[in-house]
């Protein structure tokens, strides 16, 4: 099983010479994954599980398994704000198109969640995802067009009432993608090349960048 380690430094203050007045944010995160089986096992951790291992703070335990024919469970347990996460995710034909549905229940100590999320792929081009969370009576709608090398998509939350735009090209080993919110004007940037990623997020307005903050993400993927 393939795991992975991941190290982010995060730079929110830069200063008129667009160099940061601040050290970085350093954060590390670690997920080792093996095989039970059918199986598949997860321990989740970070850094502030490093530094306070007794605190059981960042740790989660997770739990995935088929049950049927196109039938996956998946279950995740965070101890220290033991909150548990249990998902149904099914797969089948439906009028020709590939349609996956997932059940979640979440029981936490700030009250218990359901969402579904359902996922229609009318061909190799594109696909609608709905999400509908019942505690929040939030409903969300993703369009995704992909052509050749460009994924372009559509995203609109019927609550807030908000949308949201992005895009994202391949070319080569490097992965260009961009965000930007209609209403709150949050704009992503990212390039990826692995192991690299550079995320940068910031308030675009007629005003200019505001609130910068930059990522970068270096992640290692390693047989357990």
């Amino acid at each position: 099983m393939t795991s992975k380690a991941e190290a982010s430094f995060v730079c929110k203050s830069f200063g008129a010479n667009l160099l940061p007045d601040k050290a970085p944010e350093v954060g590390v995160k670690t997920v080792l994954k093996k095989k039970q089986g059918d199986a598949t096992l997860s321990l989740e951790l970070n850094d502030a599980t490093l530094r306070d291992p007794k605190s059981l703070k960042g740790l989660a335990l997770v739990a995935e398994k088929p049950l049927g024919s196109g039938v996956k469970g998946e279950l995740r347990v965070v101890p220290a704000s033991k909150d548990v996460l249990g998902v149904v995710s099914i797969d089948k034909k439906w009028l020709d198109n590939d349609v996956t549905l997932k059940l979640a229940y979440l029981r936490s100590t700030k009250g218990d969640v359901v969402t579904i999320e359902e996922t229609w792929k009318f061909d190799k081009q594109n696909k609608l995802v709905g999400r509908y969370n019942f505690a929040k009576e939030e409903a969300v709608f993703k369009y995704e067009h992909t052509r050749g090398s460009l994924k372009m998509a559509a995203e609109y939350n019927m609550q807030a009432e908000k949308a949201l735009v992005s895009a994202e090209k391949k070319r080569g080993k490097n992965t260009f993608a961009a965000s930007y919110g209609v209403q709150d004007q949050a704009a992503t940037l990212s390039w990826t090349n692995k192991p690299l990623k550079v995320v940068v997020r910031g308030k675009a307005g007629s005003e200019g960048v505001k609130g910068v903050q930059a990522t970068l993400l270096v992640t290692k993927e390693f047989e357990l």
